[in-house]
């Protein structure tokens, strides 16, 4: 054999890897449920949102960087 095998899902892992909006929505819409963003609409803007970290989710944000350190 002149060519190594490699198995197919192998081949696909090296493919481009990218959000959803449906999962990134799923993400940002269990973030505002934890408390750590809040949503905001944008006046006189049907279509955006406006993202907001809370001091819950920079505590958390802080907390998950000091665990990172450690390891």
């Amino acid at each position: 054999m002149k060519h190594k095998y490699k198995p197919i899902r192998e081949i696909h892992r090296k493919l481009k890897k990218s959000l959803s909006r449906g999962t990134l929505s799923k993400w940002i819409q269990d973030l505002i449920l934890w408390g750590i963003v809040e949503e905001d609409y944008i006046k006189d803007n049907k279509k955006e949102k406006l993202l907001k970290i809370t001091e819950d989710g920079i505590f958390t944000l802080k907390f998950i960087n000091a665990a990172r350190k450690r390891n």
